[in-house]
């Protein structure tokens, strides 16, 4: 489950990060080449390092897509949880 945001000023943090992803993930032509890149080259044997992972989606993909190992780093706090629950789907 997603952990409590802990106060007001988090919670008016969230409401601006969360648009921005929002139209990261809604925009097809980013997200194919995206995609395509990883299918690519992702292998049973690669190690992938998500830096600036936002919401972890294409961490999620690259372990998806067979990866051996995958790494999703996130300065944003707040956007762990919603990475976790993601990568536990």
């Amino acid at each position: 489950m997603f952990e409590i945001i802990p106060d007001r000023k988090a919670y008016r943090r969230l409401q601006h990060l969360l648009p921005a992803h929002r139209t990261m993930l809604a925009d097809p032509v980013r997200n194919r080449a995206f995609f395509e890149a990883l299918r690519r080259s992702v292998t049973s044997r690669s190690r992938v390092l998500d830096v600036g992972a936002g919401t972890g989606i294409w961490a999620i993909a690259a372990a998806r897509l067979g990866a051996r190992r995958v790494v999703a780093i996130e300065k944003e706090r707040l956007l762990i949880p919603l990475i976790r629950r993601l990568a536990e789907e």
